[in-house]
C-alpha cells in the first residue's frame, strides 16, 4: 500500500486573503458506500479544511443541534435551498455538502461548495477513488481544491517523525508515540477502545520513511495474533499523519481498512 506522489491539487477557485470565511462542511451522503466510511470521511474532510487555517470550519456538534431542532438529518440534506437554510442558522459564510458514492470497489466523491447568502455554486468538485489506498491522499486534494491551496514543493530533507501523536480512528481514540534509531523507527501505538467497549490495547511497531510516507508493522503486547500493517502519509512537515491501517492477523477484521489521522502534540 503507497501513496501517488506529487499530488494533483484541484485549483478551482481564487480566494482573497480577507479575514477567515466560515464554513459548515455535512456529512457526505453514502450511496452504496458504507455509512460508516461516509462519516469517516467527513470527518477527516473537516479535519483537513481546518488544518489549511483558511476557513474557520464549525463543529460537527453545533451542526448537529441545528438539524435535531429542524427535524433534520445531515445525509439528508441534498437540496441548496435546504443546505443554506441550515448555514444561516449556524451563521457561516460557505456549506459544504455532497456524496461518497461507491460502484464496484471504485469510490467517488461528488461535493459542492453554496455560498449561503447569494446560493452560488462556488465550486463543484468530482473526486475518484479507485481504491481504499486512495483515500487519504483524495481528501487532501478535495480539502486543498477548497482552500485554494498550491502543491508543496518537493523537500529533501527528512521531516522530524519523533514524539508523540495524537490519533483517530473510525472508533477509537489513541496515541502513537515515535522514536528513531538509526534508519527505523520504534513506534508504541496505545489504543482506547472506550468506544467500543473493549479494553485498552497497545501495540509494538517498526517503521520506515520514504517519499513523504511512513510505512509501519504493529504487533498486539497483550495478543501477539493481532497485527497489522499501516501506511501515514506525513504531512505539514511531519506535525501530521494521515494513512490507512489493515488487520492482517484476527480472522474477524482480516484485511479490514480503517482511516487514522493523527496531530502531533507540542
Amino acid at each position: 500500500m503507497r501513496f501517488l506522489c506529487p499530488l494533483i491539487f484541484l485549483l478551482l477557485t481564487t480566494f482573497s486573503p480577507a479575514a477567515a470565511e466560515r464554513i459548515a462542511v455535512l456529512d457526505l451522503r453514502p450511496i452504496g458506500a458504507d455509512p460508516t466510511l461516509a462519516l469517516a470521511v467527513s470527518e477527516n474532510l473537516r479535519t483537513m479544511i481546518s488544518q489549511l487555517n483558511r476557513f474557520t470550519v464549525v463543529e460537527r456538534t453545533q451542526l448537529d443541534t441545528i438539524l435535531d431542532e429542524q427535524r433534520l438529518e445531515q445525509t439528508g440534506i441534498t437540496d441548496d435551498s435546504q443546505a443554506r437554510k441550515i448555514g444561516a442558522l449556524a451563521n457561516v459564510d460557505l456549506i459544504l455538502l455532497g456524496s461518497l458514492s461507491q460502484m464496484f470497489d471504485s469510490h467517488t466523491i461528488n461535493a459542492r461548495v453554496i455560498e449561503v447568502q447569494s446560493g452560488e455554486v462556488r465550486m463543484a468538485i468530482k473526486v475518484d477513488m479507485p481504491s481504499h489506498a486512495d483515500f487519504p491522499r483524495k481528501i487532501d486534494e478535495l480539502a486543498l481544491g477548497i482552500g485554494g491551496a498550491s502543491a508543496p514543493q518537493a523537500d529533501s530533507t527528512p521531516p522530524n517523525l519523533e514524539g508523540t501523536y495524537e490519533v483517530q480512528g473510525d472508533d477509537y481514540v489513541g496515541e502513537i508515540h515515535i522514536e528513531k534509531a538509526r534508519e527505523i523507527y520504534l513506534m508504541t501505538w496505545e489504543v482506547d477502545n472506550s468506544q467500543t467497549g473493549d479494553v485498552p490495547q497497545t501495540f509494538n511497531g517498526w517503521g520506515l520513511y520514504h517519499d513523504g510516507v511512513l510505512s509501519a508493522f504493529y504487533r498486539g503486547i497483550e495478543e501477539p495474533d493481532n497485527f497489522g500493517i499501516s501506511a501515514y502519509e506525513v504531512l505539514l512537515g511531519g506535525k501530521q499523519l494521515r494513512g490507512l491501517y489493515t488487520n492482517l492477523g484476527i480472522p474477524k477484521v482480516y484485511g479490514k481498512v480503517r482511516f487514522e489521522n493523527g496531530v502531533k502534540k507540542p
